[in-house]
Parts: structure tokens; C-alpha cells; sequence
């Protein structure tokens, strides 16, 4: 018996739809770091009433900046998933991420929807 088969008989068919949000922590670019927490919080309270639940941990990542070079940062992943990921919960999404880049003055907010990424 396949693993897909055995889960699927004791587990269901699980949810197959992801979808990520990257909290930066640095305000305006590199400028300064910042506690994030509060975005953190936010995005975890949006994505689990749209989905059900969410998880967050905390990564480095380093992207180069055409306007201020290499950016090394401490990030917060948020992320959930879901049976079916709808135009709607997109576009919501699209928004959350709009109101980090807004507030944080960033020149782009990650997503990540199935293993691909997206900037915002």
C-alpha cells in the first residue's frame, strides 16, 4: 500500500493548497530593524480566519535592493493551507501584504502560494 493510500485511509485527503506572507523586519528597506511582532500577529489572525489556522516561524533571508544593495534581514513566514485556494483569499491576502509594504515602507512584500513566489 502506497503511503498517499494508507494517509489517505487514516487521515483524509489533507489540504493541498499553500499559502505564505514574509514579514519583513527592517523599516524602509535596511534602515533599522524593528519588532515585527505586531504584523506577525496580524497576518497570523487574518490568514487563520480565512483558512482555519496558520503557523509562523522566523527565517533569514537576503535579496539585493537596486536602490539600497544587499539586504540581510531576519524574516517572520506566516503561512496556511487550505482545500482550495479561491481568487478571493488571494486577493485578501494580496492585501495584507500591501498594508505591511505600506507600513514598513518596503519595496516589495513576499508571498508564496504552492512553492512559488511572488512579490508584492
Amino acid at each position: 500500500m502506497e503511503i498517499q493510500e494508507k494517509l489517505g485511509k487514516k487521515l483524509g485527503s489533507g489540504l493541498s493548497e499553500k499559502i505564505a506572507v514574509y514579514v519583513p523586519s527592517t523599516y524602509d528597506g535596511n534602515r533599522e530593524v524593528i519588532d515585527n511582532s505586531a504584523y506577525v500577529q496580524k497576518v497570523m489572525e487574518e490568514l487563520a480566519e480565512l483558512f482555519g489556522g496558520a503557523t509562523a516561524y522566523e527565517a533569514s533571508g537576503a535579496w539585493i535592493s537596486e536602490e539600497k544593495g544587499l539586504i540581510i534581514e531576519n524574516v517572520t513566514i506566516v503561512y496556511a493551507y487550505c482545500d482550495t485556494l479561491t481568487n478571493e483569499a488571494i486577493d485578501d491576502v494580496i492585501k495584507i501584504c500591501e498594508h505591511i509594504k505600506e507600513g514598513l515602507k518596503q519595496e516589495a512584500v513576499s508571498i508564496e502560494i504552492n512553492d512559488k513566489l511572488y512579490f508584492i
